[in-house]
């Protein structure tokens, strides 16, 4: 943390003035017509190394010496902080140029440790004491100067040097009436919290608006953060922030995009980001959302569970061949449409070829077979293919492939096709339909020798 000794401390009552002139510029470039653009001032503060001092003053104004010599002076040390915060958040609008100046370690440090003040300050009370003190506006002037400096991609790596991440995941429990109890709840309980996004017990002072608010940023700078970067993306999961993504999304939160997708994206991430997950139940969201009809979340969801699969242990794929799961995957099978069913045959195939056990136990469904009969009359060529190898895969992996065969006729509809195929030349297409029937006379004659 950044400490301001006494014989560094700035002069309250000089930087009280420049304060105001800074601001003062800012209003006439805003006001006055052909005035210089303010970017073109934040540049000039910039180049003269204006951010650092507006930092220390800052950090100095929240110590306690500082209050009292912002009493001393007669000057509001909040409205000071408040007054800085406004400053800073201009130069976080600036360009590229000026967004990279405010990403200096300095700077950042020095806003994230006001923040974080803030937080520790303004944590969860007990019911009983009923009260806590409302929230600075500064916090939440800060919080989007973090938010505008996460939309500039030059500025990721200082963000995530300056430690943003484990700094920003604390903020969700403003948000949340439950937020003592994440760590309490057992694993595996489906935890839905309450749609009232306010600090427990400060239900009267902090407004259901501002704790919104709050998410809403926090949320944002989180999904740009972790956006196509896996090793944030792993800094975020251990910070804990992945249940308050669920909280976000359970309680239709107006960021419910932005949790599903950093949600989402965390199976691909890491050995260690799947342990989070797991910890906290993700395997069942996941599986949730395959029958939530948001065609667009139920194909990422599926693409999770197989990336998931593709790197799992035993337990996970305990996991998959529960009645319930096999039962949502087979209910996504049978209702998928059009370009959502494409998608959704791919990567079902891909998880077929990475588990016998899942192949054999959805094998075992007579409504997933007899549905995958019924689509092998889709019209494109490309379709068909995946669903023969669907069923050759089903096929290869089945107790009693005799059996299976007979109880669907899959020999007269995979004949009946590869016929079809060959008379409207699609070659693949009946290429694999006859390696199909000719595998399966095979297996067959082979069981009924051994048999004998």
């Amino acid at each position: 943390d950044i400490e301001i000794k006494k014989e560094n401390a700035p002069d309250i009552a000089l930087a009280c003035v420049a304060v105001e002139g800074i601001q003062r510029v800012f209003q006439l470039s805003s006001t006055s017509s052909g005035a210089i653009p303010k970017n073109d001032f934040c540049r000039l503060f910039a180049k003269t190394g204006l951010l650092r001092p507006l930092i220390i003053l800052v950090v100095y104004c929240q110590s306690f010496q500082g209050e009292t010599e912002c009493a001393k002076a007669g000057i509001q040390a909040t409205k000071l902080i408040q007054q800085v915060a406004d400053i800073l958040l201009v130069f976080s609008h600036g360009d590229v140029m000026v967004k990279q100046h405010v990403a200096d370690n300095f700077v950042l440090q020095g806003i994230l440790q006001i923040l974080k003040l803030h937080v520790k300050s303004r944590q969860p009370i007990s019911r009983s004491e009923g009260k806590c003190n409302e929230l600075a506006p500064s916090f939440k002037t800060l919080l989007k100067c973090i938010k505008n400096l996460t939309m500039e991609p030059s500025t990721l790596e200082a963000l995530e040097s300056a430690g943003a991440i484990p700094s920003l995941v604390p903020f969700f429990s403003l948000c949340s009436s439950n937020s003592n109890s994440h760590s309490e709840l057992p694993q595996g309980s489906n935890r839905r919290l309450t749609q009232d996004f306010t600090v427990a017990g400060c239900v009267d002072q902090i407004k259901t608006q501002q704790a919104k608010e709050i998410q809403n940023l926090v949320m944002l700078a989180m999904f740009y953060l972790c956006r196509l970067n896996r090793s944030r993306q792993e800094q975020a999961a251990k910070a804990g922030v992945i249940p308050y993504l669920k909280d976000a999304i359970v309680t239709l939160s107006a960021v419910k995009t932005f949790a599903l997708q950093i949600l989402c994206d965390f199976a691909h991430t890491s050995k260690i980001t799947r342990q989070e997950l797991w910890r906290n139940n993700i395997q069942d969201f996941y599986l949730d959302l395959l029958v939530s009809g948001e065609v667009f979340w139920q194909e990422k969801a599926l693409v999770s569970l197989e990336a998931w699969l593709a790197n799992s242990d035993a337990k996970f794929e305990r996991a998959m061949l529960r009645p319930q799961a096999l039962k949502q995957i087979v209910s996504l099978f049978q209702t998928a449409q059009s370009a959502n069913f494409e998608h959704c045959v791919k990567v079902l195939h891909s998880m077929m070829q990475r588990s016998p056990q899942l192949t054999e136990s959805i094998g075992r469904s007579g409504l997933f077979v007899s549905e995958l009969v019924d689509r092998l009359s889709f019209p494109k060529a490309e379709v068909r293919i995946n669903l023969l190898k669907l069923l050759k895969t089903i096929g290869e992996n089945h107790k009693d492939p005799e059996y299976l065969i007979l109880q669907h006729n899959l020999y007269a509809v995979v004949t009946a096709l590869a016929r079809e195929a060959q008379e409207s030349h699609r070659v693949l297409v009946s290429e694999i339909a006859h390696q199909l029937l000719e595998e399966w006379a095979a297996r067959i004659n082979c069981e009924k020798n051994m048999l004998n």
